[in-house]
């Protein structure tokens, strides 16, 4: 197999890089091709397969091999490529799809709380604004307290007769 050492770190036997001739002979094109495909897209969408608990190293490795990178991907395997893939797969799949429906729930519950207390500032903002209007109405003179009245009283006909 290939190694390639930066001119910094050499070999720690001989400071060349060497290729083992009975393995690269009989292995050599899946080395070169897995060199040539590199580790796989730069940019994964969702959750990398790496990162998620459920995975080793190995079966991650395995699933990459294959061209699962992401949670989502995974979720989204046909049975077909599952069983191509290797035994215990159609498990995993299933374990994503749960994985993702619980994340899903738990994002639309904190969504959700976040609105609740949106609402619960704008009602509690509201209270404050009332009380304040109360206590300025209390501070008027009587006669200037029954011309509010009346004002409001004339507004609340105007809207039935409408």
């Amino acid at each position: 197999m290939k190694r390639d050492y930066p001119e910094e770190y050499p070999h720690p036997i001989h400071g060349k890089v060497r290729k083992n001739p009975l393995v690269y002979d009989r292995f050599g094109k899946y080395v070169d091709d897995y060199i040539a495909k590199g580790d796989g897209p730069d940019v994964v969408t969702g959750t990398p397969i790496e990162q998620w608990p459920m995975v080793d190293v190995r079966l991650a490795a395995l699933l990459k091999h294959n061209g699962v990178y992401s949670v989502e991907t995974l979720a989204m395997l046909s049975d077909t490529n599952a069983s191509n893939i290797g035994m215990g797969v159609r498990a995993l799949v299933q374990k994503a799809k749960d994985w993702l429906q619980a994340a899903t729930n738990s994002a639309l519950a904190m969504e959700a709380q976040r609105e609740k207390r949106a609402v619960q500032d704008q009602l509690d903002a509201l209270r404050i604004q009332m009380e304040t209007l109360a206590d300025a109405f209390a501070e008027l003179p009587s006669d200037a307290q029954a011309q509010v009245k009346a004002s409001i009283a004339k507004r609340g006909k105007r809207k039935e007769a409408a």
